[in-house]
C-alpha cells in the first residue's frame, strides 16, 4: 500500500497537517480524498475519491468517500448510489450501511435508518459514530433506555465524545433520572469546560432541582465562555431575579440587550426586573419595547397589564388583558386578572364571569375559585 507521512513539502491540509504522497496507487488517492472532504474541498475531495475508482474500481471505500461528498452537500440520492456501489464490491462495508442510514434519516425514514445504523453496528461494533446516530435515533422515538444503552457504548468506545455525553444526560434527565443527568454533565464539563452549552445545560438541571447557586454559577460560566450567548445571559438573569438579586439581574438583562438590542425576551424581562422592585414605569417602557418587536407576546400584555394595575390604572389595564386573551384564550391567569381589575371598579357581576371563564380553563386555579366566592359573597351582602 502506498504510504502517507507527515512532515514533508506537501498538499496542506486541515489544522495544518500536511501530507506527502509516495507512490501513485489508489490508497493515497483515497487518503487525500478523506483529508479534503474534512476540509469542505469538496471540488479536490472528488478528484482524488474518482482518480482512486479509476484506479481500483472496486475500491469500497473510494465510493464511501465519494458518498460522502454528496451526503454534505445534500446530494442524497447520488450519496445513496455510491453507498449500494460500496456494497456491491463489498457487502460486509458498514460504513457505507452508516451512509445510506444518514441518507434515510435525512429522507425522515426513521425506520429505514434504524435497521441501516443496526447493520452498520453489526458489522463495525467499534465505531462510536454508529451508537451515537442510533441513539439520537432512539431518542428522538422516546426509546429512552434503547438510546440510554447506545450514548453508554458510544462513551466505551470514545469517552471524549462531548456530544455522547450530553445527549446521555438529556436521556436521562428523559426518564427522570435527575441525579444521574447532573452527574453526567458534571462530568462533561470535567473533560471539555470550554463547552458553554454543556454548562447551560447543567445550569437547567441545578435550577430544575432548586440548587439555585450552582445553577447561577454554571449559566455563568456558559457567559463567560460565550459573552454574546444571549440565551445563557437571559437565563442567568431569571435565576437572579428568581433569587431577589435585582440589581444583578438587571445588569444581566442589559448586558444581553447590549449584545442583541432587537430581542423582544430581553426587553420583557428587563420589565419584568424593574416592575418587581416597583418601578411602575421603567417596566411599563420595557414592556412596550417588547411589544414594538413583537406585539403577539400574551404574556407581555399581561404583565404590563398588572403593572397598570398596580399604579390604579385600571382602564389601561383592562385593555392590556384583553389583548393577553385575545393572543392567548388558554391564558386563565389573564381571566383571573381581569376579573380583578373589575373588581376593582366594583364591576362584580363582569368580575364573576372573568373568574367562571378562568376556572372553566384551569379548574384548579386557587386564586380564581377564592377571589369568585368573595366577588359571589360580596353580591349576595349587596
Amino acid at each position: 500500500m502506498d504510504s502517507v507521512v507527515a512532515d514533508t513539502d506537501s498538499d496542506r491540509t486541515a489544522k495544518g497537517l500536511k501530507v506527502h504522497r509516495l507512490g501513485k496507487g489508489p490508497e493515497s488517492h483515497l487518503v487525500l480524498g478523506n483529508l479534503y472532504l474534512r476540509q469542505r474541498k469538496y471540488e479536490e475531495a472528488v478528484r482524488e475519491f474518482s482518480t482512486a475508482i479509476e484506479l481500483k474500481p472496486d475500491n469500497a471505500m473510494a465510493h464511501v468517500g465519494l458518498g460522502n461528498v454528496h451526503l454534505r452537500q445534500k446530494q442524497l440520492e447520488q450519496a445513496a448510489a455510491c453507498f449500494h456501489e460500496a456494497l456491491r464490491h463489498n457487502s460486509q462495508l458498514g460504513a457505507a450501511h452508516f451512509g445510506l442510514g444518514v441518507v434515510k434519516l435525512r429522507e425522515k425514514d426513521r425506520t429505514g435508518a434504524a435497521g441501516e445504523f443496526e447493520e452498520a453496528m453489526r458489522l463495525d461494533p467499534d465505531l462510536p459514530a454508529t451508537h451515537f446516530v442510533l441513539g439520537n435515533l432512539y431518542f428522538a422515538q422516546r426509546q429512552h433506555a434503547e438510546a440510554i444503552q447506545e450514548f453508554q457504548d458510544t462513551l466505551r468506545l470514545n469517552p471524549q465524545f462531548s456530544l455522547a455525553r450530553f445527549s446521555l444526560a438529556r436521556a436521562h434527565q428523559a426518564v427522570g433520572q435527575e441525579a444521574e443527568a447532573i452527574e453526567t454533565f458534571q462530568e462533561g464539563v470535567r473533560l471539555n469546560p470550554r463547552l458553554a452549552l454543556v454548562h447551560m445545560q447543567l445550569g437547567e438541571m441545578y435550577a430544575r432541582s432548586k440548587r439555585y447557586d450552582e445553577a447561577i454559577e454554571s449559566f455563568r460560566s456558559a457567559v463567560s465562555i460565550r459573552a454574546r450567548l444571549t440565551a445563557a445571559q437571559i437565563r442567568l438573569g431569571d435565576l437572579l431575579l428568581e433569587t431577589g438579586k435585582y440589581a444583578e439581574a438587571e445588569t444581566v438583562y442589559l448586558e444581553a440587550l447590549g449584545h442583541n438590542p432587537k430581542r423582544p425576551v430581553a426587553h420583557a424581562k428587563l420589565g419584568a426586573c424593574h416592575a418587581r422592585q416597583g418601578r411602575h414605569d421603567q417596566a411599563i417602557a420595557a414592556f412596550l419595547e417588547a411589544l414594538a418587536l413583537n406585539p403577539r407576546q400574551a404574556e407581555v400584555h399581561r404583565s404590563m397589564g398588572n403593572v397598570y394595575a398596580a399604579q390604579g390604572r385600571y382602564a389601561e389595564a383592562i385593555a392590556s388583558y384583553k389583548s393577553a386573551i385575545r393572543l392567548n384564550g388558554g391564558m386563565a391567569l389573564a381571566y383571573c386578572d381581569l376579573g380583578d381589575a373589575y373588581a376593582a371598579q366594583n364591576r362584580m357581576d363582569a368580575a364573576i364571569t372573568e373568574y367562571r371563564k378562568a376556572l372553566g380553563i384551569e379548574p384548579t386555579l386557587e386564586a380564581a375559585r377564592e377571589r369568585l366566592a368573595g366577588a359571589l359573597a360580596q353580591g349576595e351582602t349587596s
